[in-house]
């Protein structure tokens, strides 16, 4: 039998000269800095075009009267994301890694992620969907998952609220879809509703003149569709009368503190027996 070969022993690189070295080692150091610079570059780059691409969508969705601050604000996150994760895979080709078998193996993790987090990916659609069809837009005042607020941001993931106290909610935008949604913006007037109880001896006739003559031009108030004062029902304390007029969405808290104070006051200046407000069926919004 024939001895194997013996195996060949590599130098010491303390014992070679700088010329050596560098001719031995020299042409691997350059690609390895070169890779590293290159993806150094490259990530540099990716977030700032990320960021820029994103700082664009947002003032195109301003300037344009088609593309509005809603559908900027999740376009412009749906961008960063996307430059990002392109980024991420050129990174990886600088330093050798097959960028293919790495698609390959997100695809996967995506996949066992998707199902781990199948909630999570329901924000997602879900704000897709409110993009989509827009029950409500920035600056509207709604009413979502239980929660009043002026919409500040719609993003990915959540929709963000400044309620009337001024407190940031971040809503998941799964719980957004998937409830009621109460817009008291989207239409340019509403309806205030009022009652007011008179005594049973009340002349009916002169207290509706009286709440007509103080509805009557009264700052806020549209002339059509006209005032309404009718007697709506009897109650244990007297005759429920209603009182509903139509005004501009922005005017409504203000018009509607204004008639509290000002129905009562024309009915006890009229001589009639007292009446007070028992309740306001109005859900109101801030313009």
């Amino acid at each position: 039998m024939t001895s194997p070969a013996p195996l060949m022993s590599l130098p010491d690189p303390m014992s070679l000269s700088p010329t050596q070295l560098w001719a031995r080692y020299g042409g691997a150091a350059m690609d390895g800095l070169l890779a590293i610079a290159g993806a150094i570059l490259v990530l540099v780059t990716g977030l700032w075009l990320a960021g820029v691409v994103a700082r664009a969508i947002r003032r195109f969705a301003k300037k344009s009267e088609h593309f509005d601050d809603t559908l900027g604000t999740f376009f412009s996150s749906v961008a960063r994301w996307v430059i990002w994760a392109f980024t991420g895979v050129a990174v990886l080709s600088f330093f050798g890694i097959d960028t293919t078998s790495i698609v390959a193996v997100l695809g996967a993790a995506t996949l066992a992620i998707g199902l781990a987090l199948q909630g999570t990916l329901s924000n997602v659609a879900a704000g897709v969907m409110l993009v989509a069809f827009r029950p409500y837009k920035l600056g509207d005042f709604v009413e979502v998952a239980g929660r009043r607020g002026i919409v500040r941001d719609i993003r990915l993931f959540t929709t963000e609220l400044d309620t009337l106290d001024n407190v940031r909610v971040f809503l998941p935008n799964s719980q957004c879809w998937g409830a009621p949604i109460l817009n008291y913006s989207s239409n340019a007037t509403r309806r205030v509703d009022l009652e007011l109880v008179l005594a049973f001896s009340t002349d009916i006739a002169s207290a509706r003149a009286v709440v007509m003559a103080a509805l009557a031009n009264r700052r806020g108030i549209l002339a059509e569709p006209a005032p309404f004062v009718r007697v709506d029902r009897l109650n244990d304390y007297g005759v429920v009368l209603a009182v509903r007029v139509w005004a501009n969405s922005g005017d409504m808290i203000n018009l509607r503190h204004d008639l509290l104070e000002a129905l009562p006051r024309a009915l006890s200046e009229a001589g009639l027996p007292p009446a007070y407000p028992t309740s306001a069926s109005l859900d109101y919004a801030m313009g």
